[in-house]
């Protein structure tokens, strides 16, 4: 078979959610939090028992997230897990599992559904079209959601800090007395980007939702909540609620 003719990438992309939901259906299961040496193979039966799952379809299951690249498997139906898959583990500090729990969620998989009448009527509103608000809505009004929502973008947040620090890396911010983060969730990039310039203070705007768990806020966490204001409001009518430190 040849990788590059062009039905073959017709397929590849055709069948790109199959992976999507597989990487989403080990990671929701918890297989990452179960497989965690790299070096001592575990029995997919045993990974099948620990989390009380089908073992046929279980091990069916880790064979794909070996093809993947997540997992590695083994003799006698074992399986390490990769560094790839080591980032899908709640614990890791870069962790990407509830961006993947995110992105492949029931909620945000429903509205690609409707991307094709969005781009025929040039309405961009596929939350509301399934859910009859927007997204923000939403997560205020369904606090599963809501939750998953934020911890996503969390997550999501670890890697952007470190793309954008090393982005910045060359650049001298040492003269900037001061920075705002529209949309900057619990602060992880500003409260990351203040610990390396001392001199510099900073604001995060965001929803409400998102900034009244002060012991979540970053500021605080990293030590420079003296330096940080976290001011509640709504990006899309631009008018500030209320500010809160962390």
């Amino acid at each position: 078979m040849n990788p590059t003719a062009p039905e073959n990438t017709v397929l590849d992309l055709l069948y790109g959610r199959w992976r999507s939901q597989t990487l989403h259906a080990g990671t929701a299961l918890g297989i990452f939090e179960c497989v965690t040496s790299e070096s001592q193979p575990m029995p997919a039966a045993d990974v099948a028992r620990s989390l009380g799952l089908n073992a046929a379809l279980c091990y069916r299951l880790l064979r794909a997230l070996g093809s993947m690249g997540l997992l590695a498997e083994h003799a006698g139906r074992r399986f390490t897990v990769t560094q790839a898959g080591t980032r899908l583990r709640a614990d890791h500090p870069q962790s990407m599992r509830d961006v993947v729990l995110l992105r492949e969620g029931p909620e945000h998989t429903a509205v690609w559904k409707h991307l094709t009448a969005i781009v025929r009527d040039g309405q961009q509103d596929g939350f509301a079209r399934e859910y009859g608000v927007d997204a923000f809505a939403h997560a205020a009004r369904e606090p599963t959601y809501g939750k998953a929502f934020d911890a996503g973008m969390s997550s999501h947040s670890r890697l952007q800090t470190v793309w954008t620090i090393d982005a910045l890396r060359g650049c001298d911010l040492g003269t900037i007395p001061h920075l705002c983060d529209v949309g900057g969730g619990q602060g992880h990039l500003l409260a990351h980007l203040l610990l390396q310039h001392p001199g510099m203070t900073g604001t995060v705007v965001d929803r409400p939702s998102v900034i009244d768990d002060a012991a979540s806020l970053w500021a605080g966490r990293l030590g420079v909540g003296g330096r940080c204001r976290y001011v509640a409001g709504d990006m899309s009518c631009r008018c500030p609620q209320r500010m809160a430190t962390s």
